[in-house]
């Protein structure tokens, strides 16, 4: 089988509640689309499981990207980057939750830094996927491919596939790809924080479907008016399986 998941920030109870959910085999793969890091107090730890874990394949998110740059190791391709910058690059971070993983890097040794700063660099920005349901295509917030035609503010490709948000007003087609997509918490289209669903788009003109999967992870534990959990998606049967005491949907459509 093949699973996905997004956006676990940091939240190590929940990451490994989702893994007894869908019982985990050395023979699946498990897609998880960025944004490991932050907010939550585990995300290094999870980084150093995923690094470690010959079935998983992992993708760039934005909080990896802000913490490459505040640690001064950007991509390769990141052509934004600014050393005189720095400052402004630390400060952005920690704006969005980076203390919990910097505490964490700090408490690595220089080779275990060196081990990750070498994976990171080498992380892919999607996946195409194909099953029996389907071609879908694995991004964390936009598809790279989709920079020239739809970019407004960002430097390069890479800022645009980590941190766009302006592409999900027009949700245009992507080689007729189900595209999915994290990055942005699914309650912000729901109004439904409570239970942060999974959330489904026709793309225009009857072209690629986009399907949010952020529901929440990040979000503080026990705070009023919200309840943040983490979602996977199998990609061999199309049903989505929550943490929590809501469990399964079923081809992504109705409540089971």
């Amino acid at each position: 089988m093949r699973y996905v998941i997004f956006d676990i920030h940091g939240n190590l109870r929940l990451f490994n509640e989702i893994l007894e959910k869908i019982d985990l085999k050395d023979t699946d793969e498990l897609y998880v689309l960025g944004d490991m890091i932050d907010r939550h107090s585990r995300g290094i730890e999870i980084m150093m499981i995923l690094m470690n874990m010959p079935n998983a394949k992992v993708i760039l998110g934005n909080h990896e990207w802000m913490m490459m740059r505040a640690l001064g190791f950007p991509r390769r391709e990141d052509t934004g980057y600014r050393e005189y910058k720095r400052l402004e690059y630390i400060n952005t971070w920690f704006r969005n939750g980076a203390k919990p993983t910097y505490q964490a890097w700090s408490r690595l040794s220089s080779g275990e830094q060196d081990r990750l700063k070498n994976w990171l660099q080498d992380l892919p920005l999607e996946y195409d996927v194909e099953t029996e349901k389907g071609k879908f295509k694995l991004v964390h917030a936009a598809p790279a491919c989709l920079y020239d035609k739809y970019d407004t503010d960002h430097a390069d490709a890479l800022e645009y596939a980590v941190w766009d948000r302006d592409t999900l007003m027009y949700l245009p087609d992507v080689d007729g790809r189900t595209v999915l997509f994290g990055h942005t918490i699914t309650g912000n289209f729901t109004d439904d924080f409570m239970d942060c669903p999974v959330v489904e788009f026709d793309g225009e003109g009857g072209g690629s479907r986009w399907i949010g999967i952020d529901c929440g992870a990040g979000l503080p534990d026990n705070e009023p008016g919200c309840r943040g959990r983490l979602a996977c998606v199998n990609l061999d049967t199309l049903d989505v399986r929550y943490t929590g005491s809501v469990s399964v949907m079923n081809g992504m459509g109705m409540v089971s």
